[in-house]
Parts: C-alpha cells; sequence; structure tokens
C-alpha cells in the first residue's frame, strides 16, 4: 500500500515544499524500493510581481528604493507614498512615480530632501521639532523580527548626542502595474522609519547601533531522510529520475520526504512513480504544487539535484 499526503510546508526549515511518501508492506517478502521518477506534465514561470522595498540615507536625504524580485517586469509600476510629515514636506507629484522596473532590477523611485521641500512648510514643521538623543541612552538595539520591534538586550552606555528634530512615522506605499502577461497587481507595503528623523539639515539617523536576529525556525523529526529534487520550468514537459535505496520488511512502512525545489517561482503540475523490485511500478496521483522563489533570493542555491538532504537544523 503506497500514499501521498498533501504537498506541505517542510518541519526541517528547508525553502520549498516537500512532498510526505509513505509506502507498507503487504506482502510476505521484504520488498526493496530502487528508484523513483518525476513526470513533469505542465510547467509555467510564475510572473506575479514581487516588489520590495527599502530605504537609506545619502547626505540627509531620504532614498526609497525598490526591487523586482519577481521573474517577469513590473509594468507601467505606479507608486505613491504617504506619511504625515512628508506629505507636508512634498507635493503629491513628488511622491508619486510612474515607470518600469525589469526582472531582478532595482530603482530608486524617491529621492526627499530638504532642498525639494516646500519651504514654508518645513519651517512650519521644524517649530515643532523636540530636543532628541540621536544615540540610545543605554543598551544595544535589537530588531525582533517575530514582533518586528526594537528591543535592548545587551547594556553600554552612551554618551548623550541631543539634536533638535520630529520623528517620524511609517511609509505607507500603494502601487499598481501590469506583469508580462498584462494581469493587473496591485498592493500596500508599510515602512518603518524607526531610525529615521527629520532635522534643520533634512532626514537624519536615529539610532546608529541596530543589530539583527537572523529569524530561525525549528521543528520535529517526521521521517529519517528527504531527497531533493530541482525542476526547471523552462523545460517544459519532460521527466527526471533519481535511484534510492530503501528496504521494506513484510509489515513495515516506510516513509520519507521528496523537496521539490526550482530555480524560480512556477507552478508546477507532476506525478510520481516509484520503481519496486524488478517490475512493480507505483504511480501517484498528479497535482499541482506552487513554489515562490523570487529573483533574488538565491534560496535554490542551498541545494543539490537527487542529493539526500542533512535534518541537522543548524546547518540548514
Amino acid at each position: 500500500m503506497f500514499s501521498i499526503d498533501n504537498v506541505q510546508e517542510s518541519p526541517y526549515n528547508y525553502k520549498f515544499p516537500t512532498i510526505d511518501c509513505k509506502f507498507q508492506n503487504t506482502g510476505n517478502a521484504t520488498a526493496f524500493l530502487w528508484q523513483f521518477a518525476v513526470n513533469v506534465i505542465q510547467a509555467e514561470i510564475d510572473f506575479t510581481p514581487i516588489p520590495d522595498f527599502s530605504y537609506s540615507l545619502k547626505n540627509n536625504a531620504l532614498e526609497i528604493e525598490v526591487t523586482n524580485n519577481g521573474w517577469g517586469a513590473m509594468r507601467d509600476f505606479q507608486i505613491t507614498i504617504n506619511q504625515p510629515i512628508i506629505n507636508r514636506l512634498f507635493s503629491e507629484s513628488v511622491r508619486q512615480y510612474r515607470g518600469t522596473i525589469d526582472s531582478g532590477k532595482s530603482q530608486t523611485v524617491f529621492r526627499l530632501s530638504k532642498e525639494n521641500a516646500e519651504t514654508k512648510n518645513f519651517e512650519a514643521i521644524s517649530k515643532e521639532f523636540d530636543r532628541l538623543d540621536i544615540l540610545p541612552p543605554e543598551g544595544t538595539l535589537i530588531f525582533d523580527p517575530k514582533t518586528g520591534e526594537l528591543t535592548i538586550s545587551q547594556f553600554h552606555k552612551f554618551e548623550k548626542k541631543l539634536i533638535d528634530g520630529i520623528k517620524l512615522k511609517p511609509l505607507r506605499i500603494n502601487w499598481n502595474c501590469k506583469d508580462k502577461n498584462n494581469i493587473k497587481h496591485a498592493g500596500e507595503n508599510t515602512i518603518r522609519l524607526d531610525d529615521i528623523i527629520l532635522t534643520q539639515a533634512g532626514f537624519n539617523r536615529f539610532y546608529s547601533t541596530i543589530e539583527r536576529i537572523p529569524n530561525r525556525c525549528f521543528g520535529s523529526f517526521f521521517s529519517d531522510v528527504t531527497y531533493s529534487t530541482i525542476i526547471d520550468p523552462n523545460k517544459g514537459y519532460h521527466k527526471r529520475i533519481y535511484p534510492i535505496s530503501r528496504t521494506i520488511p513484510s509489515g513495515d512502512v516506510e516513509r520519507f520526504h521528496i523537496m521539490v525545489c526550482s530555480p524560480m517561482s512556477c507552478y508546477l503540475r507532476l506525478q510520481f512513480e516509484f520503481f519496486v523490485d524488478q517490475l512493480k511500478v507505483v504511480k501517484s496521483e498528479v497535482f499541482d504544487i506552487n513554489i515562490w522563489n523570487p529573483r533574488n533570493s538565491g534560496w535554490h542555491k542551498a541545494y543539490k539535484d537527487g542529493v539526500e538532504l542533512s535534518r541537522q537544523l543548524d546547518k540548514l
């Protein structure tokens, strides 16, 4: 008897979906599972846009950058940014962008500086400035990815460095575009500006010491091995064959995982074949898998086709 569970997220901190395969030997003799094949019935690249927003400071100017991590161009890409202080300083036309960003490319879409701000509004806001410490009074700031909060975990003393300014609330981004197939996409994003303040010189950094904690995932062991398969959707319909060696005594159950990886985001329709003893071939049902692998992630580079993956979580 053979069964495949639904495609699931891996409990082993892998970046791609896994298939949970179970075999029960109901015969009287030991069975030998020596090979499996992946029939790629259909493969389509996912051209869904994946805009990634970031910010930086250069010469007291706040720059907003967009990276297209999707596998197709973001055509007729339109962005509007909103933030209470920034809205008062800059006209609506300055806070809008329109253009095309190719797959894998980055573009600085806004450069906000004192020079292109509304002078009267800047003077009015400067009267609202508070006296601020631009270094934390004590402690090293730690970014907690679980809560999105900045916390102090280690205690060190810094000399106070006071400056007149005003803190900025989060920046909200509304965007829309068309993909390669002329399908429309839209979304809303938020950039936290916790470490940015507006001063007489323009934009400045509030805290200078931020240490990021990696976001690690942990799980339990359910089977003793995971095999990796790497599918290139550019090849369309094709078949991949992998040798394995699994012995199943009479009455026993054998269980292992197969991770389905791809170098790009795609939709796959697959069927598995398992070769038992000399002549028997067990086929799975046909099922669909959606793989998300953004353009600049490099996740697939951590795996090799047909290799048994390590279960040591600290090495993944």
